[in-house]
């Protein structure tokens, strides 16, 4: 949703360039319906969190989860010059949730558990990273095991992908912090990329 808010914008400037105000108008009207509602159906007060029908809810998803992309958009909009397009104070602190919840120093404790086995171990033990999901204390996670639909190797690896450590997310993440000023928190974010794909020894998760 929130890449589609940067999409929309950036829609509009280009139109605007082309000389297009009656689709530039349309746009701007779309975009602030959007920003509207972004936060009115999405935030939970803690975060951004995705919402689906009951009758989808057997399918991988974040749902009630923190999600590492949930503000990408607004990363998106800094990067290209959009501006913001997010609430300052909602698009901090969710990032700031996704810190707290998604970031560990030692990921070790944390696929110690059965759910938190990733699909493809990009980070073990004894290394730092950011997780793409994680559902902190009293959020839905889907199980995939909802009658009438399959449990199948799919859906199971799309619920461990959720597990995972992925570079391009978390410098995306990163810079997101930086961009909005959490200056320390993308750095530790940054670092724990570098150190986890050192470039001198194939047991980093460096494979050149």
């Amino acid at each position: 949703s929130s890449l589609w808010l940067a999409a929309a914008t950036a829609s509009e400037k280009m139109a605007g360039i082309a000389g297009d105000e009656d689709f530039a108008q349309e746009c701007r009207k779309r975009v602030a319906e959007g920003q509207k509602n972004f936060v009115a159906k999405l935030w939970n007060g803690d975060r951004f969190v995705h919402r689906a029908p009951d009758s989808e809810k057997w399918r991988p998803g974040s749902y009630d989860g923190s999600h590492i992309d949930q503000v990408l958009g607004q990363q998106w909009a800094w990067r290209t010059g959009l501006g913001r397009i997010l609430p300052e104070k909602e698009t901090k602190a969710a990032l700031a949730s996704i810190f707290r919840n998604n970031f560990f120093e030692d990921l070790g404790p944390h696929y110690s558990q059965p759910e938190n086995k990733p699909s493809r171990p990009f980070s073990v033990a004894g290394e730092a990273g950011t997780v793409m999901a994680t559902w902190p204390e009293g959020s839905y996670r889907p199980n995939g095991k909802m009658p009438g639909h399959e449990w199948n190797a799919n859906v199971a690896f799309h619920q461990g992908f959720y597990n995972e450590t992925m570079s391009g997310f978390e410098h995306a993440f990163a810079s997101h912090l930086i961009y909005e000023g959490m200056v320390a928190e993308g750095l530790t974010v940054a670092r724990a990329v570098h150190d986890r794909h050192q470039p001198d020894s194939p047991k980093k998760g460096n494979p050149f």
